[in-house]
């Protein structure tokens, strides 16, 4: 399905950030069906669902390869003052994206980094609600109380149970009657090493193949597919490092308007 727009603090754009990003266009390309065509300048890439953009890749000079969500804002110069004002830090500054619009990349209080973005020509993720395509994004924190209050002031969210199994303990962001993004406790019984962290998701059309396809293709699989209540979810680690997870949903979600992207 494809996308024209999205309204203010709604997940709007996905870009990974790593080193060499065209090391890894044959293996999404294998995995998700991206087509890699160049992006908004020199460094970036646009990875392309058939004719529409799905996501976005940029090279970094340092630090680990992560997917990065962003949100998007109509004003990027107060959302960013929002964010330091909330107790959070803006790590880049808004800055022009070639034509596109502004982009700022910003961390919580408790170092989960996100992007924000305000449009230009451009609105963020095109193709929605199909295999291939971003469909959801979701915080993992070790003090959800205080992420509530964070996106509470920044962006408007509230949290509420979210839709997953029962034995989950999982939250989702939501505003004007809007899913946002899930929210999820990072606890003891977790990774000591698991940092706070925006995820993304895509959605695939069969769970349990996407997990074997990746090791394939010189990537690896995090954590194996599971059943959810609402669909079968795996996370992934692609050949330079990036974490992102695939969703396989139940054929009953697929009439619905649940995710957030």
């Amino acid at each position: 399905m494809r996308v024209r727009g999205y309204p203010a603090a709604a997940l709007c754009w996905v870009d990974l950030f790593c080193p060499d990003p065209a090391s890894v266009t044959d293996f999404y390309g294998e995995l998700l069906g991206w087509t890699a065509t160049g992006g908004p300048g020199a460094g970036r890439l646009d990875f392309r669902l058939g004719d529409l953009v799905a996501a976005g890749a940029t090279a970094s000079d340092g630090g680990p390869a992560a997917w990065v969500v962003f949100v998007s804002t109509d004003d990027i110069e107060a959302t960013a003052a929002a964010v330091a004002s909330a107790g959070g830090r803006v790590v880049s500054p808004p800055a022009e994206v070639g034509t596109r619009g502004r982009a700022a990349i910003c961390a919580d209080p408790q170092g989960a980094v996100f992007g924000l973005w305000q449009r230009t020509t451009f609105p963020g993720t095109q193709v929605h609600r199909e295999p291939g395509a971003p469909s959801w994004g979701e915080l993992w924190t070790r003090d959800t109380a205080g992420a509530t209050a964070f996106y509470k002031e920044v962006f408007g969210w509230s949290v509420r149970a979210g839709e997953l199994a029962a034995s989950v303990d999982y939250g989702e962001f939501y505003t004007a009657g809007r899913t946002v993004g899930g929210l999820v406790a990072i606890t003891d019984d977790m990774p000591a090493a698991l940092p706070p962290r925006w995820g993304i998701t895509v959605e695939v059309a069969d769970c349990a193949a996407a997990a074997r396809r990746c090791g394939e293709l010189g990537g690896a699989v995090a954590f194996r597919p599971m059943f959810l209540g609402v669909g079968t979810a795996a996370f992934l680690v692609d050949p330079q490092g990036a974490l992102f997870g695939v969703f396989e949903p139940i054929p009953e979600l697929l009439d619905t308007t649940h995710a957030a992207l």
